[in-house]
């Protein structure tokens, strides 16, 4: 650092020409109430506030980490709102945006007026408060035991600790510590110096970021463009589960349209406390609801038993493949001269209508010629409780001994399956020789979104194709009211910062209880009174005694010529003396116990 001198006397125009201070006779003042004798310092207490502060900060640390070990476990499947409100404008938005949606929802129904309230009071108590606290712990506890701690082994210049003193949160005091970065000889204070750093921008922009967390918007309702132009939800009563049969396989003139329940009523049949407004219909579906997704007219009931028979042998035979293409499993594995019975080993499987089912044990390697199984047909009476039958057993529908040939001479393609089997409908059985009957003729099964088991979906009767379920022809169509929650990924965020900002804080502050001198010994540099005094002495050394003419500006810039301080101890007239010293003369602190400490300015 430059060169430095005492300040000399102002003596301009509008100088003083009052009496000098020197000259008045000292009864005219009042006379101290009594001088500060020195003192010895003592470590007594400092355990105990070791203790305390740490229980703090691991409780602050726990509460994050729980809070986001929940976030993780409950948030991170596709449907992470809390009311099970659509998401629909997260598969609209992008990678991108989608960080930002409201997707954990607390509070609905709200009118603007409520919205808008209750986020004030959000960005006031906790953004704003939140930044404050997070202020305040820096000024009282970090930043001036760790200012102690590094001006024990190193100097630092005058702006540096003065910024970080009295404006500790401030964009001044992040200009400083990037500077002292540079400058600073040894790594420990380096090191010392990004963390506050961090530490320090975190609290400023902790009240924007948390604000940002929040928010209030219209909730939406999931709708598809149909081919005539018009919008439909999925809980639409012109929307009905279907299957469409192939007639000519069955002796009639053209295919039969076999509607089932609409979705509305699906919708209306789950319970509201578990609704998710998704294109997953049959998967939100509980297993106790399995009879209401078929009771509904006798031929689609009996469709339903039959696509369980399909269903059953495709996961037999090709689990992996069933797993993932559902009902347009393509069975091409080498026939086998071999009769097998697959009913042990689906004794643990489940049948409904879920996709994910249990991987058979002993499954063949290739096409049986006979296979023995299951077939199932609609009873007009719920069954009791049978532990012979197969688990997911529809208690509706029964299950009845049967043998599967097959017919080596079919052409395979996505969903034949290339046995005989028997078709009741309506009361009327149809043997049908190889393969099963299709049962999704000429309309995609929406697999992706559905059922296992190759429902149509169909639009006032009619089936529709798979590409009204596409992403282009989703609208999401706002509702009345709004909703205030918060974006899942910023609070995310927000408690991984927030935990690693506590455990960094804490981590500095234990660091200047256990090896700072000061600190150790309960004479940190923080608290205005103390690093008033502290620095009016070091100023009084290095400008003199001229500076109550002098602005600010002024005796900033003359400081900034002064050389770097630090704290050392000096020795006088018996008792020890804490002290700011330039840097070419700073030793290192040691403080002993049982001496006496004291001096004046």
């Amino acid at each position: 650092m430059g060169g430095y001198s005492h300040l000399p006397p102002s003596d301009g125009d509008g100088a003083s020409q009052d009496t000098p201070y020197s000259a008045i006779p000292s009864e005219t003042f009042d006379s101290p109430v009594g001088h500060l004798p020195p003192k010895q310092l003592t470590t007594r207490g400092r355990r105990r506030d070791i203790i305390l502060h740490s229980l703090v900060a691991a409780g602050a640390c726990v509460v994050s980490i729980l809070a986001i070990m929940y976030g993780v476990l409950v948030y991170g499947g596709s449907g992470r709102d809390l009311g099970f409100e659509d998401l629909c404008e997260s598969e609209m938005a992008s990678d991108i945006e989608k960080a930002f949606i409201i997707d954990i929802r607390i509070a609905r129904g709200l009118n603007f007026a409520q919205a808008k309230l209750i986020d004030l009071l959000w960005d006031i108590i906790i953004g704003q408060g939140g930044r404050a606290l997070h202020a305040w712990i820096l000024y009282r506890y970090v930043v001036p035991d760790t200012l102690s701690r590094i001006m024990e082994v190193s100097a630092v210049p005058y702006r540096y600790y003065t910024n970080l003193t009295f404006s500790t949160v401030s964009l001044f005091s992040l200009w400083e510590l990037c500077k002292m970065i540079f400058r600073c000889p040894q790594w420990r204070t380096v090191l010392s110096t990004v963390w506050l750093l961090l530490a320090i921008f975190y609290a400023l922009a902790s009240g924007p970021f948390w604000g940002a967390v929040t928010g209030y918007i219209a909730p939406s309702t999931r709708m598809y463009y149909l081919d005539d132009g018009t919008l439909a939800a999925l809980d639409s009563p012109e929307l009905s589960m279907c299957w469409v049969l192939d007639g000519e396989r069955l002796g009639w003139d053209s295919d039969h349209i076999e509607l089932g329940p609409t979705l509305h009523e699906i919708y209306q049949a789950m319970d509201a406390e578990w609704y998710y407004e998704t294109p997953e219909v049959w998967r939100t579906l509980g297993r106790y609801s399995d009879f209401l997704a078929v009771n509904t007219s006798q031929g689609f009931k009996d469709v339903y038993a039959y696509a369980r028979g399909i269903r059953a042998i495709q996961a037999y035979l090709d689990y992996p493949e069933a797993l993932s293409s559902y009902y347009d499993t393509y069975l091409d594995g080498e026939p086998i001269s071999e009769t097998i019975d697959m009913k042990e080993d689906l004794q643990i499987w489940d049948s409904r209508y879920l996709p994910y089912i249990y991987e058979p044990m002993g499954a063949p390697s290739g096409l049986p010629t006979t296979l023995k199984g299951w077939g199932f047909k609609v009873i007009s009476k719920t069954l009791e409780y049978d532990a012979d039958e197969p688990m997911g057993f529809d208690y509706t529908i029964e299950s009845y001994n049967t043998t599967f040939i097959l017919n080596r001479t079919i052409l395979l393609d996505d969903g034949v399956v290339p046995y005989n089997s028997t078709f009741i409908y309506n009361n009327k059985t149809f043997e049908l020789q190889a393969p099963f009957l299709d049962i999704g003729r000429g309309c995609k099964h929406h697999r992706d979104f559905f059922s296992s088991l190759g429902n149509c979906v169909c639009y006032r009767g009619q089936p529709l194709p798979e590409e009204f379920f596409v992403r282009y022809k989703l609208r999401c169509v706002q509702r009345e009211g709004y909703v205030w929650g918060f974006s899942a990924v910023l609070a995310l965020i927000g408690l991984c910062l927030e935990a690693a900002w506590v455990i960094g804080c804490w981590g500095l502050w234990v660091d200047a209880q256990v090896n700072s001198q000061l600190v150790k010994f309960r004479r940190g540099g923080g608290g205005d009174v103390r690093t008033s005094l502290d620095l009016a002495e070091s100023v009084k050394r290095d400008l003199g005694a001229n500076t109550c003419a002098y602005s600010d500006a002024e005796l900033s810039k003359e400081m900034d010529k002064c050389e770097p301080v630090g704290y050392s101890v000096e020795d006088r007239g018996g008792a020890s003396h804490i002290v700011l010293v330039p840097a070419r003369i700073q030793t290192r602190v040691k403080v002993q116990s049982g001496r006496l400490y004291g001096g004046s300015l």
